[in-house]
């Protein structure tokens, strides 16, 4: 899908907001997912990320500390309060999407635990479910509040940073019902999956799927 660039950035965000199809967020990591990745529908490119899949892009947004001579469509302050993916985020709306995220894992950890606090915070918000790719690993999660199901073959864990009672069931080693958890939890840790899993929560929750041994 090429987008044109003739549009302005207002006639570019309106159409973001009000699109339905697929929707793809671009990260600066994206060289680390071999073999590249397709993504199918809109991109949203956050800073270093708007040197992939331009022909896609409906807007890039960064502070540019990641991205060399590009230009971006909304240039950030680097003194900002909060993370280039966050404002990307703020970009799309509160409406409720299926989001792929790609090259947002690798790299350093700080980064990268809060790229998953901002996916996780919008999934929270907005009822948004996220498939975060990471490099020679199984997409990870973010579930939004609710049921929810997912599959998958392999040791899988849960992460909630939220206080919530939740239930799993399933195709899963240990399942649970009604547990309550102040916050993370190493009960949610090294489950097995066998196929489709139920999982219903009062908050967002991380589902990490990892390789079968």
């Amino acid at each position: 899908m090429s987008i044109s660039k003739k549009d302005s950035l207002e006639e570019r965000r309106i159409r973001l907001r009000g699109h339905q199809g697929p929707l793809v967020l671009v990260g600066p990591l994206f060289a680390l997912l071999t073999p590249e990745p397709s993504a199918e529908g809109l991109v949203v490119a956050v800073d270093g990320g708007a040197a992939f899949l331009r022909e896609q892009q409906i807007l890039s947004i960064g502070d540019g500390d990641s991205l060399g001579s590009l230009d971006l469509d909304v240039l950030l302050s680097p003194a900002k309060d909060h993370s280039d993916l966050f404002y990307a985020l703020e970009e799309l709306g509160a409406s409720a999407r299926d989001l792929r995220a790609l090259g947002f894992w690798g790299g350093r950890q700080d980064h990268q635990f809060l790229a998953l606090a901002d996916f996780y915070q919008y999934a929270q918000r907005t009822q948004s479910r996220i498939e975060v790719a990471r490099p020679a690993l199984p997409p990870l999660l973010v579930l939004p509040p609710g049921p929810q199901r997912f599959t998958h073959h392999g040791p899988f864990s849960l992460l909630s940073f939220l206080p919530q009672q939740l239930s799993l069931a399933g195709a899963c080693q240990y399942p649970v019902k009604d547990l309550r958890i102040s916050g993370p939890s190493s009960r949610l840790l090294s489950n097995e999956a066998r196929g489709e899993v139920s999982v219903e929560g009062q908050a967002a929750l991380v589902v990490f799927r990892e390789l079968a041994p």
